[in-house]
């Protein structure tokens, strides 16, 4: 399995990085189903250099119902997964022909790794958030 690159993890809170991704939370502290996917990237450039290296993909492992590992690997965004706000990530919801929905994501299935990052060493939500935030911000946008 490749290494995961050492990233710094900005707070939720980061202007501009063109997510609509769970870390909103309502004034009454609810948490609803919380969106990962792409949203106003207005002209935002891939980077120049062109790369399909391991590392330029979202490499995210779920514990299905059942217990078994699934790494699924996404190569663009959105990739149309909605998790409830709490930890452990648990997908809430997957979008009609998304990403996910083609590589078989299922409602149910629990995060455990981003891109080798364990969610348990993460710690709280927020954290896991930004790691998610900024996975799927590295990620090309798919073409229509």
């Amino acid at each position: 399995a490749p290494s995961a690159a050492q990233v710094t993890i900005p707070s939720c809170d980061t202007p501009g990085m063109g997510q609509g991704v769970c870390c909103q939370e309502d004034s009454a502290g609810n948490s609803g189903p919380v969106a990962v996917h792409t949203v106003g990237t207005s002209g935002n450039k891939p980077p120049e250099a062109v790369d399909s290296s391991p590392e330029k993909f979202g490499n995210l492992l779920f514990r299905t119902s059942d217990g078994e590992a699934m790494v699924v690997n996404f190569a663009t965004k959105p990739v149309g997964i909605d998790f409830k706000k709490t930890m452990p990530l648990r997908v809430q919801t997957v979008k009609k022909d998304s990403i996910a929905q083609e590589k078989g994501v299922q409602i149910g299935w629990e995060l455990e790794e981003i891109n080798g990052q364990k969610m348990a060493e993460m710690g709280d939500f927020d954290t896991a958030c930004a790691a998610l935030k900024d996975m799927i911000a590295a990620l090309p946008n798919r073409d229509s």
